[in-house]
């Protein structure tokens, strides 16, 4: 399945039912699957809809975000979060979770707080 059919059928099915809250985990994109132009690709659905293989898609070589990301994300900053997969056993929480700090350094000061506590508060509770 291509990601263009994909992405029809989760825009088909949210324009169906607007009112519908979707976690798009990854935004679809996992260390295996990483398709070229993406973010171009994910505009329309953050433009029209309220993360990602991170090491392999947001940063680069030097292990720095990519700039389309930071525009991306300071661009949709109410359409994003950040979170971690740990289940069960949490002695590496800290690290796992404190690797996104260099994302968050170059982001304005109100958009890092939205990424990381706002919009998962507003989410859940």
């Amino acid at each position: 399945m291509s990601y263009s059919l994909e992405i029809h059928e989760l825009r088909v099915i949210l324009d169906k039912f607007p009112k519908t809250t979707v976690l798009w985990a990854h935004c679809g994109v996992s260390r295996r699957v990483t398709p070229k132009f993406y973010t171009e690709m994910l505009q329309p659905m953050l433009k029209t809809f309220s993360w990602v293989g991170y090491d392999d898609v947001v940063l680069d070589g030097r292990k720095q975000p990519k700039a389309h990301w930071l525009e991306l994300i300071k661009k949709y900053p109410d359409r994003f979060m950040i979170g971690s997969d740990l289940c069960g056993h949490f002695d590496t929480y800290g690290k796992t979770i404190g690797r996104y700090n260099q994302l968050f350094e170059p982001l304005p000061e109100q958009v890092a707080t939205m990424v990381t506590r706002e919009n998962a508060t507003r989410l859940w509770f």
